[in-house]
């Protein structure tokens, strides 16, 4: 399923193009923390933070590929904008995750 649970359960999603197309997502959160979360250092690269039982701003990017779309979709270039991003910087930031 997609978005995965800790993105919904965590964070607000601020894009991402799905139909086995490469996504780009950016997430911001606030969390009370002992130590990053399972999920920070498998899935996120984490840029900031404070632990100590501090309040921090944690924002991630990461990429994945989402195989869960059917075959006859896989062309299309359907998307999920927001405020923060509109279709054409998804396209460029989408071009920098192609090697």
């Amino acid at each position: 399923m997609w978005p995965p649970n800790w993105i919904k359960d965590y964070a607000s999603l601020t894009q991402y193009q799905h139909r086995k197309k490469w996504i780009d997502i950016e997430v911001t959160m606030t969390a009370e923390l002992l130590s990053p979360p399972n999920w920070i250092k498998d899935y996120a690269s984490l840029t900031q933070y404070q632990h100590r039982k501090k309040w921090i701003d944690i924002e991630v990017t990461m990429s994945a590929e989402l195989l869960s779309e059917p075959e006859a979709e896989k062309q299309s270039s359907a998307k999920y904008d927001t405020k923060r991003h509109d279709a054409k910087t998804l396209e460029q930031r989408q071009q920098g995750l192609k090697p």
